[in-house]
């Protein structure tokens, strides 16, 4: 049976509802509202409701939810083999023990952005219902194609068999992305800003590289890690 969770914010909201892929149960709002009229438009079941109750069907989570919510159903789960079939892939990410649901709803944003084909993501650190990540993510789970995985290693040897070189991000690396070519089917692995990518994550890499800077910093915060990362390989790729 498909779990119904929460989502809130304008973005999130909204894109749900015109995403035909979505099942939306119900919707909340103020009245005479675009989300009202999206909603009768849709034939989706709208209740009026004002902003003093809308907190209680957010739970502990603070969220900037501008009188939008929705109940939604999530996604099925994915096949990462099944999706690798998928001839047209050209670009992967891969988020390796990344925890923080602000900072994943970000990179997901970026993904879609920047024409990412799918994000690869570990099922322990991972919560598809989060409120904050929809929120943050401003409506781009409903374009991207997320694959949770219980082994990111065998993610990645997967990806590899599908002719994927596989770029880890590392501040410490000697490499930087612009030194390298890169390929025509490229994975970007992220590590947590705490520890990076694992040894044996780093291991199964065909590359470390890193993003250049004037070193009055050490790093970029991930989201912003990937961001940078991703408008630098498009460059790259259109110069090409």
């Amino acid at each position: 049976m498909t779990k119904s969770f929460w989502i809130a914010g304008k973005h999130a909201v909204i894109e749900s509802i015109k995403n035909p892929k979505r099942k939306v149960i119900k919707v909340i709002g103020t009245k005479n509202s675009e989300l009202e009229e999206l909603s009768k438009e849709k034939r989706i079941d709208f209740e009026e409701i004002s902003n003093s109750k809308v907190k209680k069907f957010l739970q502990s989570e603070t969220i900037n939810h501008q009188n939008y919510l929705a109940l939604v159903g999530e996604f099925p789960k994915l096949d990462l083999k099944e999706v690798l079939k998928n001839k047209s892939l050209h670009s992967l990410v891969l988020l390796d023990n990344i925890t923080d649901t602000r900072n994943i709803g970000s990179i997901i944003r970026s993904c879609v952005c920047f024409g990412v084909d799918a994000v690869i993501v570990e099922k322990r650190s991972f919560k598809s219902t989060s409120v904050q990540m929809h929120k943050t993510a401003s409506g781009a789970l409903e374009y991207m194609t997320i694959v949770e995985v219980s082994n990111l290693q065998n993610a990645i040897l997967e990806a590899k068999k599908n002719s994927f070189f596989i770029y880890g991000m590392d501040s410490n690396a000697t490499l930087d992305i612009s030194d390298i070519a890169l390929s025509e089917k490229i994975a970007f692995v992220f590590g947590s800003e705490e520890k990076g990518l694992k040894h044996m994550i780093k291991n199964n890499c065909d590359y470390l590289i890193k993003i250049k800077n004037d070193n009055k910093i050490n790093s970029l915060n991930v989201s912003n890690a990937c961001s940078a990362t991703l408008a630098i390989s498009n460059h790259i790729k259109k110069k090409a």
